[in-house]
């Protein structure tokens, strides 16, 4: 009686023991990865952006302004000598921040310039102090060192 029970229970172990059929599962997902230089300064046109907490309410960009001097209406498109404001509002206005904006014309170059501080304010307008030729121009909103806001213009001939 022993010896079947050791050959039973030698026959259940060589039973559990049997290789099971290779899955079908898919292969894992291939993971790339990018560089990012660390010493750009003889690379041209390299914009990294940080990921910036969602800081920014809204912003707009136009020429009416509201009784409190924030800008009224968006609009893209404005005519040559026109008054251009950029008005940011902010969710958040930590101690020592400063807003700024910089004005971007032809082959993205910086034609001025606009940083203060903002005192636990929440609401900002930047207006361009320069009369505009005829062209395409862009506008950057910053929260401290962060772009929350970037706009796109054109400035057209009057009529």
């Amino acid at each position: 009686m022993r010896r079947t029970m050791a050959i039973a229970a030698c026959a259940l172990a060589i039973v559990a023991c049997k290789k099971s059929e290779p899955s079908t599962a898919a292969p894992p997902p291939k993971v790339v990865t990018t560089v990012v230089p660390e010493d750009v300064q003889q690379q041209k046109n390299v914009v990294i952006r940080p990921d910036v907490p969602n800081v920014l309410d809204k912003s707009l960009l136009g020429t009416a302004l509201a009784a409190d001097g924030t800008v009224a209406e968006e609009a893209t498109e404005f005519k040559a000598g026109q008054p251009i404001a950029l008005s940011i509002w902010l969710k958040q206005s930590p101690p020592g921040l400063n807003t700024g904006v910089m004005w971007y014309g032809v082959d993205e170059q910086v034609f001025e310039r606009d940083k203060r501080p903002m005192n636990g304010a929440t609401v900002a307008t930047f207006t361009l102090k320069k009369k505009l030729k005829p062209g395409k121009y862009r506008v950057e909103g910053y929260w401290g060192g962060n772009v929350v806001a970037d706009k796109t213009f054109e400035v057209k001939k009057s009529k």
